[in-house]
């Protein structure tokens, strides 16, 4: 596994964390796929949840294993409870 930190400022994912994002992403095809995972630090720009939402038509399009689009709707689905103001959380 590859984790990649990940940090916000000013809004933005700085540009270094892109970067770093970007290199994890060629270590794991380098290396058949290994998984990324990111720890992400900061406030959460507004938007990121719709943002997401509105890639998730694309993102389980891009693996021919017929699991995927169920895990990218799980991790979808995780990460927007994630960003939810915490009294929409529903815990």
């Amino acid at each position: 596994m590859i984790l990649v930190y990940v940090e916000i400022e000013a809004g933005a994912v700085a540009e270094v964390s892109l970067e770093a994002v970007t290199f994890a992403r060629d270590l794991s095809t380098a290396g058949n796929g290994v998984p990324i995972d990111a720890v992400v630090t900061g406030p959460v720009p507004e938007g990121t949840a719709a943002e997401l939402a509105s890639i998730r038509a694309w993102l389980e399009d891009q693996d021919a294993n017929p699991d995927w689009p169920a895990h990218v709707r799980a991790v979808l689905e995780d990460l927007q409870q994630r960003l939810a103001p915490e009294g929409d959380r529903g815990l």
